[in-house]
Parts: structure tokens; C-alpha cells; sequence
């Protein structure tokens, strides 16, 4: 996919979405500039702009445009699915918006019940789909003029591609890297966010028991007393990776579905308000640094490209290590071991971090008992994660400590998921004997146990360039300049995307 303009992509937001559904494939284009000299920027399109934007239950979000003003014609359109998408199938101007844009955009990809919206506008009728396995005979029963397939991680027909549910979007998004911008920038992004696809389209473990019920001698974990309302903190700055927290996120969203334990989630940054993410859709953070708590049941401390400026802010790290310390349990993720290794709270614990990164961030933190061959670290309440997907497997080993592995499979089972639950597998560890980086020193097999095709992974060594994105007030002024009153939807990406 060669151009001479920013690769743009369009996310379809709506209350009761699900995040991870979008931020999984999203990811991959967040790092596309990272990973390639390509550049991205990603928009985000809601019945209105602004925010909050309320997921399920998880934290709100920010749209940098409206239907009213977003231009139908995307490089890739995202549809993802929540338990809003029948509520958007009844919405007659959102509905309206999705047709034209899947029917003009270059690329649509949806991921979960995403494809229960698109089903609605009758653009699929005639192609091959799949969709949420736990949902499937309903979907398929109300759109009988899609040729459905069960069977199916993801399916593609023609510009058309359809996910099951939730995590397969992460799956989906390789294959599409790979056919798209080649297997060689696909491999270094999934090197980069740690994660190893399942390459096979067909294996696709949740179409069997997608319904498979918690079993009654499921007991809840030794170390967790249900509270009334769970209160989870996650920590926004700017330039975070969003799957970073979004992960681990996820699970716990799903304590209320699964276990009845009223969760809240809040957030917190420099200023209440929206934070800009790394080449990533706007944030809404719900509180500022001076008047959040500091004592959260959970805190969660995200990675990204930020950590070491967000280090160098004296105030916003008097609140993470204040928090870090008052809370019950402490989550980070990726880069996150970074932040929390410079307040000193990790001195003497075990943890780890970003395999990347891990040399730099060992150095700078020597009384940090490092491990590196560890996909996660539980020292007490301290819980640490390699790279951004690791968040996912780190949640997984969380919940059945906490409330019993049944829950945390259930869990995983509601976002087809399959998790690593060694934490000494981490297959992103560079050998010590190795380190030649033109050598390739990685050869993974798929999460369910499937190997990947001969994929082989090859060390990098990328530095992480500076990626050009739109901050939040300058996504609005693109909105103006492409308002329904104005001819500029029409247009073509030339002309249009030339006008910023």
C-alpha cells in the first residue's frame, strides 16, 4: 500500500463499544511509523465529536469527529463490535454514515459484532463473513443473505474483512498487515507489541463451546473478598500505548459480567480532559493528577513512548508513586515497569519490563531485581508485564489468582482469547549467544499450538522514530474542513486529505 500522503484510518465509536475490538487491529497502524516510513493518522467518528464516548465499562473515549463531518472516503475503515451494535443497527443517520463509508472507503475491517452493523446496511449480503462466535446463530439467523463462516478466526472477501470475536481483531490485523504492507512490517510490529498470531484462518479455537458456561465448582481466588465497587485507576500521558492498559483493561471489565463485582474505572493524567496517545485515537482522562486518589483497589500503569518524558514531570510522578504506593495492587504493563521503576517503589522486588527496551531500563534501574526471561513478575501486590500484548496473559494469571482460574478462563473464553499462562514463556527473550541483528532468532507457533507458516521473526533494531499524528484540536480543524456543508466528502483522498 504505497502513497505519498498519511495513511488514513477511521474508527467507528459508539456508547457501549468494546475497546479492545478496535484497539487490537488499531494497534498495528499505531506503529506502522514506528516500524516503517510510512505515516498514519487515525481518526475516530461518533454520533457526535468530543467526548466522553462510554464504552461498556471500561474508561470513556474521545471521537475527533461526527457523523455529520467525517468524510465517507477512509484507507481503512474500523468497525468494531460491544454490546451498543444493535443500538447503532436501529440508529437510522449512523447506520446511513456506515453505509457510504464502507461502500467508498478503500479497506473496511470489522472485528467481533462489528459485522452485525455492517450485515444492517446490506453490504455484505453475497460475501463471506464471520463474526462472534457466542453470537453467531443469532447474527446469522437475523442476515441470512451473508454466506457466514463458522470456522473462521477472519475471513476476506475482496476489500471486506470480518473477525470473530474481540482478540481475533488482533489476529485479523497481521493477516491484513502482511497482504498489505508485507510480511517483513507485519512481523516488526508484532515483534514490537510482543504478541505471536495465529497465522491460520481456519483455526479458530471458540467455534466449538463458544458458550461454555463457568463450572459450579469454580471458587473465587484465596487472596480477593469481594468489595461493593471495585475501583480501577489507570494512569494516561501523552504518547501511551492504549493496549497497553486496554489489555489488561478488558479483563477486568469483565469481573462485572462474570463475577457480579461492580467495577468502576477512572483515569488519570497531568490535566482532566483529552490526552493524545501515540499516533492513536484521543483519550478523555477523568481526573487530574491533584485531585485523583491515590488509593485504588487497582492501578494500572501503562507503557509507551512517553514514559521517559512523563519521568521527567515531577508532579505527575509524585502522584504515580503516591498512588503506586497507597493502592492494593499495582499492574503495569510494557514501559509502565520504567515509570515505576524510577519512584524506588521496585527496589528490591522483582519485575520486568519491555524486552526492547529491557537493557536501557535494567541499567537505569539497577536495584530492580530484573528478569528478562518473564512474560510477566508477581512480587506482592506488584505486578509487571513485558511488552504491550503481555498485559493480556499478565490479566489472565491476575483474575485467577484473585478470583479463581474457572473466572479468568471464562473471561478469556467472552474475548476469545487464548492465553499464555507460563510466565517464564516469553518467546521475545533474545538469546545471549545471539546478537547479530540480522540474525533471526525467533520461531514462534501460534497461541492455540499451530506453527505460523515458517514466519520467522528477526530481531530489530528500530529506534522509535518521532511519527507525525494530529492532536486532538487539530483533528477538530480537519473536521471543519470537511463538514457535510461543504463538497470536501466528495472528493477525492487527493484532494481532500491535501487540504491539512
Amino acid at each position: 500500500m504505497a502513497q505519498d500522503r498519511p495513511l488514513t484510518v477511521g474508527i467507528l465509536l459508539y456508547q457501549d463499544v468494546t475497546t479492545l475490538d478496535f484497539v487490537g487491529p488499531a494497534t498495528y497502524f499505531e506503529f506502522l511509523g514506528v516500524v516503517s516510513d510510512h505515516k498514519v493518522n487515525i481518526f475516530t467518528i461518533a454520533d457526535k465529536a468530543g467526548g466522553p464516548v462510554q464504552p461498556v465499562n471500561l474508561i470513556p473515549l474521545e471521537a475527533s469527529l461526527s457523523i455529520d463531518e467525517a468524510p465517507f472516503k477512509w484507507d481503512v475503515l474500523l468497525v468494531p463490535g460491544g454490546l451498543g451494535a444493535a443500538s447503532v443497527v436501529n440508529n437510522k443517520k449512523m447506520l446511513e454514515y456506515v453505509r457510504q463509508a464502507a461502500s467508498q472507503s478503500t479497506d473496511v475491517l470489522m472485528v467481533c459484532t462489528g459485522s452485525r452493523i455492517m450485515s444492517a446496511t446490506g453490504l455484505l449480503d453475497g460475501k463471506n463473513a464471520t463474526t462472534n462466535k457466542s453470537q453467531f446463530d443469532e447474527i446469522s439467523e437475523l442476515y441470512p443473505h451473508v454466506n457466514w463462516i463458522h470456522q473462521a478466526r477472519w475471513v476476506v472477501d475482496g476489500k471486506w474483512w470480518t473477525s470473530s470475536g474481540v482478540s481475533a481483531g488482533i489476529d485479523m490485523g497481521y493477516a491484513y498487515f502482511c497482504a498489505k504492507f508485507g510480511t517483513d512490517v507485519a512481523t516488526k510490529v508484532v515483534r514490537t507489541m510482543e504478541y505471536v498470531p495465529n497465522t491460520d484462518s481456519s483455526n479458530d479455537p471458540f467455534a466449538q463451546n463458544p458458550t461454555a458456561s463457568t463450572p459450579e465448582s469454580a471458587k473465587v481466588g484465596t487472596q480477593n473478598i469481594l468489595v461493593p465497587i471495585l475501583r480501577v485507576g489507570i494512569l494516561l500521558y501523552e504518547n501511551a500505548t492504549p493496549l497497553d492498559f486496554m489489555g489488561p483493561g478488558t479483563y477486568l471489565e469483565k469481573i462485572q459480567l462474570i463475577l457480579g463485582q461492580k467495577t468502576e474505572f477512572y483515569t488519570v493524567a497531568q490535566k482532566a480532559g483529552p490526552v493524545q496517545p501515540l499516533n492513536m485515537i484521543p483519550l478523555h482522562a477523568t481526573f487530574a493528577v491533584d485531585e485523583a486518589p491515590v488509593d485504588w483497589d487497582i492501578l494500572v500503569i501503562p507503557g509507551g513512548v512517553g514514559t521517559e518524558a512523563a519521568i521527567e514531570n515531577e508532579k505527575f510522578m509524585a502522584y504515580v508513586k503516591a498512588a503506586a504506593e497507597n493502592s492494593k495492587q499495582v499492574l503495569s504493563v510494557c514501559t509502565g515497569g520504567r515509570m515505576l521503576g524510577a519512584t524506588g517503589l521496585l527496589d528490591g522486588k522483582k519485575a520486568t519490563t519491555n524486552k526492547i527496551e529491557y537493557n536501557e531500563i535494567s541499567a537505569a534501574y539497577p536495584n530492580v531485581s530484573w528478569i528478562e526471561q518473564a512474560r510477566w513478575v508477581v512480587d506482592g501486590k506488584w505486578w509487571t508485564a513485558s511488552g504491550v500484548t503481555a498485559g493480556l496473559d499478565m490479566a489472565h494469571a491476575f483474575i485467577s489468582v484473585n478470583y479463581g482460574e474457572a473466572y479468568a478462563d471464562k473471561i478469556a473464553t467472552v474475548l476469545e482469547y487464548v492465553p499464555n499462562k507460563d510466565p517464564s514463556n516469553d518467546p521475545f527473550v533474545q538469546p545471549k549467544s545471539q546478537c547479530n541483528a540480522n540474525l533471526p532468532i525467533f520461531f514462534f507457533h501460534g497461541a492455540t499450538g499451530s506453527a505460523t507458516n515458517g514466519i520467522a521473526f528477526d530481531r530489530f533494531a528500530t529506534k522509535q522514530r518521532p511519527v507525525i499524528h494530529l492532536n486532538f484540536a487539530e483533528k477538530r480543524s480537519f473536521a471543519s474542513a470537511t463538514s457535510s456543508s461543504s463538497p470536501a466528502r466528495d472528493r477525492t483522498d487527493s484532494q481532500l486529505y491535501s487540504q491539512r
